[in-house]
């Protein structure tokens, strides 16, 4: 896989590791040193995943949820979610 998209790769090998029965792989040392990488800079970019429809779906149908329930505070403390 050389060459190619290094999340490819890195993704590949955590599969690969769990199939193995072997521990996975720590993402903190990378994430310091990618954080290291950045410090000579003002800004640190964080990337946000992309708004899938399965996500949207999911936000609409708990904004809905929330709509149509006469009592939303006690619907949310009954599931244990306030």
């Amino acid at each position: 896989m050389s060459g190619g998209d290094p999340r490819c790769e890195d993704l590949a090998a955590l599969l690969a590791a769990c199939a193995g029965g072997r521990a996975q792989p720590s993402l903190w040392p990378r994430l310091r040193a990618r954080l290291a990488e950045e410090e000579a800079r003002e800004w640190v970019t964080l990337r946000v995943p992309p708004l899938t429809w399965r996500a949207a779906a999911a936000m609409a149908a708990a904004v809905a949820v929330l709509a149509v329930v006469p009592e939303p505070l006690r619907f949310l403390a009954a599931f244990g979610m306030l």
